[in-house]
């Protein structure tokens, strides 16, 4: 049997489902070395201050996230303008 015709024996489906492995656990990795580092600026930082910051879905939609140190509470938004009201709303009432 030629090494070519061995190659070829591999069902293709095979290869995507490892590259699909692959990318979720690349994703996963990112995720927790971010979350990580956010950690870590949070500690250094140590500030009231409300952080924000975006991520990007796989469609590649813009997703705004915030979080307030002072209550803990943590939201996510499709829109710069809803960020800003909810800013408004728990520092402007």
């Amino acid at each position: 049997m030629k090494i070519t015709q061995v190659l070829l024996a591999i069902p293709s489906d095979t290869c995507s489902q490892h590259q699909h492995k692959s990318n979720k656990a690349e994703r996963q990795i990112s995720q927790t070395f971010s979350r990580f580092f956010q950690k870590i600026i949070r500690f250094l930082a140590n500030n009231s201050e409300p952080r924000i910051w975006q991520t990007k879905t796989r469609k590649g939609d813009l997703i705004w996230h915030i979080y307030d140190p002072k209550t803990g509470q943590s939201e996510h938004f499709s829109s710069e303008q809803d960020v800003r009201i909810w800013i408004e709303k728990q520092y402007y009432r």
